[in-house]
């Protein structure tokens, strides 16, 4: 037996140890004895190996990783049937322990020696088979002995796990099994705890029980149970100090170049906010934005341990636009009139119209609600050419108006007038004296011209003479 206090390092002062009689809780030296023995223990970040009370630094690497122990130990020289050992997962409802952990993985069973007996996952001999099993809620200890039966639909093998952070006990059941005299078998169970950050200063303690099952009656041991916060359950304390994280989040426009905004979020390291960027993303949607990239993927971000470098992540986003097209129309309006001093005034004939359209495309932006256009289809445009009327005894000052070009910014209307002057007409009046003269007079006069004054008078001389 001392063999196996020297090589486990068990302190006899918090071991418990069962035998015919009873179970004894004291300093003993053991050569040789008849019973079982059983402690717990822990594996910290700050030292190597297991001990019975530990410190997991939140200052150290694997902060959130650590490891439970229970143990099965024959300190007799005579083999012993059918014993069992079963662990609780530390959880606050125990009443003792200040935070819960969760399993990490499979347990593993080894000897004393260290060599792997048993990996969670399949059986393997010790002299037959040790098998692991796990429960999804703890075991009542005080009646573990007469209540575990690994057959009762309670107790699962490690292929029908899932997910193991759902495991409350671990069970090594060594029912049809014989443990050689002063032989120990150690379990480990690997547990994490995400939330360890929130975690400084509160303890978690480790709770088993063993027992043998199948020994006649008169062999039979006593149930060892080391509950909770009891002097031998092993304890693990959370240590350290830690610097507020900070990251930030950060919204950027890429049509404009333009920050929208930047969330900032503070926490403890390896913890998680409650922040997502879901809801922001719906807001600018809504506002007609489109989403480009999301470095945290709408998932809450977890606070990393680097106290010396912020964390920045971005969320990119464009406007979204719809094409639209736009269209002038340039109007060509010809006035015929006839030109001042002339018999005839006004309009003379009716007014020509030609008419010529410039399109464009363009982008809306739907978050301004402004337009980005594209150049005119053509930059000017030239009317068709217009042929004046002809007005019988007129002539034009044009025959037709032509070449007139506008552009799109060009006035809606062009106007443009085209004069009419009546022809040139010859007049000639003959005076005749019936006995000895003929006088003749010529004038030249417009269509529609008076007859000047001084031929109305020599007409009328003429006459009288």
């Amino acid at each position: 037996m001392q063999r196996l206090i020297t090589q486990e390092g068990i302190n006899p002062e918090r071991t418990s140890y069962v035998g015919t009689d009873g179970i004894w809780s004291e300093k003993w030296v053991i050569s040789q004895g008849v019973g079982m023995t059983s402690y717990t223990m822990v594996s910290d970040n700050q030292s190597v190996g297991v001990k019975a009370s530990g410190e997991q630094s939140i200052n150290k690497p694997h902060a959130e990783t650590f490891s439970l122990y229970g143990s099965i130990s024959n300190s007799t020289s005579q083999k012993i049937h059918g014993a069992v050992e079963i662990v609780n997962v530390p959880d606050v409802a125990d009443g003792h322990s200040e935070f819960t952990p969760v399993m990490a993985g499979p347990a593993k069973l080894s000897s004393i020696s260290g060599s792997t007996v048993a990996p969670a996952e399949q059986d393997h001999d010790i002299i037959g088979s040790a098998e692991l099993l796990y429960r999804l809620s703890p075991m009542n200890l005080r009646s573990a002995q007469s209540a575990f039966d690994p057959a009762d639909g309670t107790w699962l093998t490690a292929d029908q796990i899932t997910d193991w952070s759902l495991v409350k006990a671990v069970a090594v059941s060594l029912i049809s099994q014989e443990i050689p005299p002063y032989t120990t078998l150690r379990l480990a169970i690997p547990v994490k705890d995400q939330q360890i950050y929130h975690h400084v200063g509160k303890t978690i303690y480790v709770s088993s029980a063993i027992f043998s099952k199948g020994v006649e009656d008169d062999s039979g041991l006593p149930t060892l149970m080391i509950e909770p916060a009891s002097e031998h359950s092993a304890k693990l304390k959370v240590v350290g100090e830690y610097d507020e994280q900070k990251l930030d989040v950060t919204f950027i426009d890429d049509t404009t170049g333009e920050t929208l905004k930047t969330v900032t979020k503070t926490g403890q390291r390896g913890t998680t906010t409650d922040y997502t960027t879901i809801a922001d993303v719906d807001d600018y949607v809504a506002k007609h934005y489109i989403l480009v990239s999301d470095d945290t993927d709408g998932k809450m971000i977890t606070f990393d341990y680097d106290d010396n470098v912020d964390q920045h992540y971005t969320v990119h986003l464009k406007h979204d636009t719809e094409a639209v097209t736009d269209s002038v129309k340039k109007n060509l309006v010809v006035h015929y009139v006839y030109a001042d001093g002339q018999a005839k005034t006004g309009t003379a004939a009716d007014d020509a119209q030609e008419a010529i359209t410039f399109t464009r495309t363009g982008t809306h932006d739907l978050v301004t609600d402004t337009v980005e256009w594209d150049a005119w289809d053509q930059a000017s445009q030239t009317f068709p050419a217009i042929a004046s009327p002809i007005i019988s005894g007129y002539t034009t000052d044009k025959t037709e108006v032509s070449n007139v070009s506008v552009t799109a910014d060009s006035p809606e209307t062009t106007e443009e007038t085209v004069k009419y002057r009546a022809n040139e007409q010859e007049l000639t009046v003959d005076f005749i004296d019936d006995t000895t003269l003929v006088k003749r007079l010529r004038r030249s006069l417009r269509l529609g011209q008076a007859i000047p004054s001084l031929i109305t008078t020599q007409l009328m001389i003429s006459r009288v003479t």
